[in-house]
């Protein structure tokens, strides 16, 4: 079961004072252990336990690390930024992005978005139908960036501007698809609730939404991060977005 690693220095004929055995150990250690050494001698044994760690569970433990992180901020804030800097901590990501190229504003801030991200991600676009793209890349990722929330709810109402119903459907949607989601998650959005109240119903209702999706998103995850100034505040979790999700 063990080996000597070595005498001790004794004088001849002494018999020796310990002896130091190494044990490896295959799996888990449990129970208790006796050495029994050869012969009528007593003495002190010392035992250095080495487990052997399989490196297949090593490996599925890290499949289920998984985590959904809500990244919150107002306009320039550094919501990307940190977003992109959290999703860089995985191997496989897939950007989920949600921007339409409307005008020439929006069309420039999506190729500088492009040029701040790693070639080596892969870019899926998901202006509509952002539950059918997060169910379909999950399985082929380690992590999800969806940016942004504000931007995909705005184009969802357009899409159904007098189906309250519908829009509410939509969000429970979503949260099932993240929340069912085998790889982590990581969503950016805008904190809209601090500012004035809008002057249009439109903008209200836009406001409302949004507003609700990010609540709904911010009860099933494990890290709710603020970001003012470009520095982020956690008000959920404790930012660690590899930690095992039940």
């Amino acid at each position: 079961m063990g080996r000597r690693s070595g005498p001790v220095t004794r004088k001849s004929g002494d018999r020796p004072s310990s002896y130091q055995f190494r044990v490896d150990l295959e799996g888990s250690v449990g129970g208790d252990s006796v050495l029994q050494p050869r012969g009528t001698w007593a003495g002190s044994f010392r035992v250095l336990v080495t487990p052997r760690v399989n490196s297949s569970s090593i490996s599925g433990m890290a499949k289920q690390r998984r985590t959904i992180t809500l990244v919150l901020g107002g306009a320039r804030s550094g919501k990307s930024r940190h977003a992109q800097a959290l999703a860089a901590r995985f191997t496989r990501v897939v950007y989920i992005a949600t921007a339409l190229g409307l005008d020439a504003e929006m069309r420039s801030k999506i190729a500088r978005h492009r040029r701040e991200r790693p070639s080596t991600w892969k870019t899926v676009e998901a202006s509509v139908r952002l539950p059918e793209a997060i169910r379909s890349e999950a399985s082929n990722a380690d992590v999800l960036l969806i940016d942004c929330f504000t931007l995909y709810v705005s184009s969802a109402m357009r899409l159904n501007r007098h189906a309250e119903a519908d829009n509410q459907r939509h969000i429970h949607q979503i949260c099932d698809a993240i929340r069912s989601s085998r790889a982590s998650v990581i969503v950016v959005s805008n904190e809209v609730g601090s500012g004035i109240v809008p002057a249009f119903r439109s903008a209200r209702a836009y406001r409302d939404l949004l507003g609700q999706l990010n609540q709904e998103v911010a009860a099933i995850a494990d890290n709710v991060v603020l970001m003012v100034a470009g520095l982020p505040i956690y008000v959920k979790g404790p930012g660690d977005v590899a930690r095992t999700r039940a």
